[in-house]
């Protein structure tokens, strides 16, 4: 038999499909247990918690502040000897000055004597 295409089968010897008349009518479906002995198989489903909502979301809480020292400039005191004082290392210099720059004029200025720094 040659191969046919698609488009040339004949729909009407395609079978109908059976009519719901035909049909004897299909019992509802029931979830609950029939007898005392089903009981305990429903058990699992019906002692299920309730879903709840979830809790209402946080805001997040800011970051512990890191404890801020303060140093009053005395004679002698420079950004790199401070740096030294606290941190152990010269190099953490700039890190103080960074927290002052509404005190300091620039980097190179001389401390004043009396300016409390605040050392981050």
């Amino acid at each position: 038999m040659p191969a046919t295409h698609s488009s040339s089968i004949d729909l009407a010897s395609i079978p109908a499909p059976p009519s719901a008349v035909d049909q004897p009518a299909a019992s509802p479906i029931s979830l609950a247990p029939v007898s005392a002995a089903d009981a305990g198989a429903g058990a699992a489903v019906t002692d299920a918690p309730q879903e709840t909502a979830p809790p209402p979301a946080r805001e997040p809480r800011p970051a512990p502040a890191t404890p801020v020292r303060h140093h009053t400039v005395a004679k002698g005191d420079t950004l790199f000897s401070l740096a030294q004082k606290y941190y152990g290392s010269r190099s953490k210099w700039r890190d103080i000055f960074a927290a002052n720059r509404d005190v300091l004029a620039s980097e190179n200025s001389p401390l004043r004597i009396g300016v409390d720094l605040k050392i981050p």
